[in-house]
């Protein structure tokens, strides 16, 4: 139980982190792409705090449920490549470090709210 207690702990610290760094950028009238990432970090250890019961053992159950949430994700990574090419090509974001901030952290968000969503399905 101990471990949950730190998952937890550790999304609300992130999402405190990621607040104020969304306030400040609000506040300077710009976008902190960096600030996805931290976001990205809260939603894992929300995710794993839900997921922990599930996946504490590594049966065929979570085996299970970590295949179907990367075939699910992947769906959306490819998804998200189109539509990052595109924004590419039209410059609406001219920094490549930028938009593969932006993948990274759409790939870390994607991959665990679809183990969340199998999860709970299964």
């Amino acid at each position: 139980m101990n471990t949950r207690k730190t998952y937890i702990f550790l999304g609300v610290f992130f999402s405190i982190i990621f607040l104020f760094m969304s306030f400040v950028s609000f506040l300077a009238a710009s976008v902190n792409f960096n600030s996805f990432i931290i976001l990205a970090l809260a939603i894992v250890s929300f995710g794993m705090y839900n997921l922990h019961p599930h996946l504490k053992n590594n049966d065929e159950r979570a085996s299970d449920i970590k295949k179907k949430a990367a075939y699910y994700s992947i769906i959306f990574v490819l998804l998200y490549s189109i539509l990052l090419f595109v924004i590419i090509q039209l410059e609406v974001i001219s920094n490549i470090f930028h938009v593969m901030n932006l993948y990274v952290s759409l790939i870390i968000i994607t991959y665990f709210v679809s183990l969340v969503v199998v999860a709970k399905k299964n």
